[in-house]
């Protein structure tokens, strides 16, 4: 008995479609669980988050997922296969400016930053709450608290469409740490 191939047709969304999904959320004022419940079948968080990030996603969600935000399914929206390019995943650069190639399909660019901050003990809750708001923006984000020296690290990667959202967060944490230093 032949086991049959899985379906490896996927598309990923343009910069522009990127643009275009975030507005057309906002303005519908869904969260992602509201969004996946518009659409004929399940569709998980993760699978929202790697659409809106420019990562393939199946055709079939792909295209469930704009007319639930009553988008239409657009050429400029999708990111054009390159044939000439293995399936290997490639990375270009450490935690600077990079292009992801996955599946034969280029993603969006990326960014990356570490951080370091000092604190007070008092306001430690408080800097958890937004380092947590901080890290929902970061792709594989490594956070390390020092209790015994009051400071922080946060390092990780990020969508060039998140970073408005990381500076003002940033901005947030500048205003309760004693110090606080940032390297993109």
């Amino acid at each position: 008995m032949l086991k049959q191939k899985r379906n490896r047709q996927s598309r990923a969304l343009s910069i522009q479609g990127q643009e275009n999904v975030r507005l057309a959320l906002q303005s519908s004022g869904l969260t992602y669980i509201g969004w996946s419940m518009r659409c004929n079948t399940y569709i998980s968080e993760s699978t929202i988050k790697r659409f809106i990030a420019g990562i393939p996603v199946s055709t079939s969600y792909f295209n469930e997922l704009l007319t639930a935000l009553n988008l239409t399914i657009e050429d400029s929206y999708i990111v054009p296969k390159i044939n000439s390019i293995g399936s290997s995943q490639l990375a270009i650069g450490l935690n600077i400016s990079q292009l992801a190639i996955e599946k034969n399909t280029i993603s969006s660019f990326q960014g990356g930053m570490f951080m370091t901050a000092t604190f007070t003990e008092d306001k430690r809750s408080e800097i958890e709450r937004i380092i947590r708001h901080l890290q929902s923006f970061l792709i594989g984000s490594k956070i390390k608290f020092h209790d015994d020296k009051g400071v922080v690290r946060v390092s990780g990667n990020f969508s060039e469409y998140e970073k408005l959202h990381i500076d003002a967060t940033i901005d947030e944490l500048e205003e309760l740490c004693t110090s606080l230093k940032v390297t993109w």
